[in-house]
């Protein structure tokens, strides 16, 4: 009984705590909160407002042009359910930049901890993080702003 009661007290907590307008990435760290005595918050507005910003957004590279960039990765966050696909989404609207339509997206796949992938028109893309591009041996080569 104690192995089955384990990890549905961990998803009612993380279902209450995600109802509160927290999320808290796993049982363990939810546990770990139990220890906690002091929190202390930064000023950005994603705790006072309840949203991420994206205050600056450089593009690397000389293949493609910043419209073009900012229209794959419009492309590629809109199907994701992350809170910052939505937040990167606003900030590209923001520029005046819309999801391109004449784009054929395939295989959309969330790649847990790193980023998004998918099949643009046929090609292979990506949208992630550092880890993502080392483990694909690409992030040597992305250039710098």
């Amino acid at each position: 009984a104690l192995t089955i009661s384990t990890p549905v007290t961990y998803a009612a907590g993380l279902a209450a705590t995600a109802q509160k307008g927290i999320i808290v990435k796993g049982g363990a760290n939810l546990e770990a909160l139990g220890s906690v005595e002091k929190v202390i918050f930064d000023k950005t507005g994603t705790l006072t407002k309840g949203e991420f910003v994206l205050s600056q957004l450089h593009t690397v590279g000389e293949h493609l042009s910043r419209q073009e960039m900012l229209e794959y990765l419009h492309l590629m966050e809109s199907p994701s359910s992350h809170p910052l696909s939505a937040t990167l989404i606003r900030a590209i609207r923001e520029e005046g930049v819309l999801n391109p339509k004449h784009r054929k997206i395939k295989n959309h796949t969330l790649l847990k901890g790193e980023g998004v992938t998918a099949d643009v028109d046929g090609e292979r893309l990506y949208v992630g993080n550092k880890r993502l591009f080392l483990r694909l041996g690409m992030y040597d080569t992305l250039g710098t702003f």
